[in-house]
């Protein structure tokens, strides 16, 4: 019963993280796409 509520969790928490991941990386190439030349 805790094995799979723990792996639900885990699974929830990491599409959230990759979701962010996503979100982030969209922002920083609409908003900055000057950063390149760096």
């Amino acid at each position: 019963k805790s094995r799979q509520h723990l792996l639900l969790v885990g699974g929830v928490s990491l599409l959230i993280g990759i979701i962010i991941v996503v979100a982030v990386v969209f922002l920083m190439k609409k908003f900055a796409p000057s950063v390149k030349k760096r």
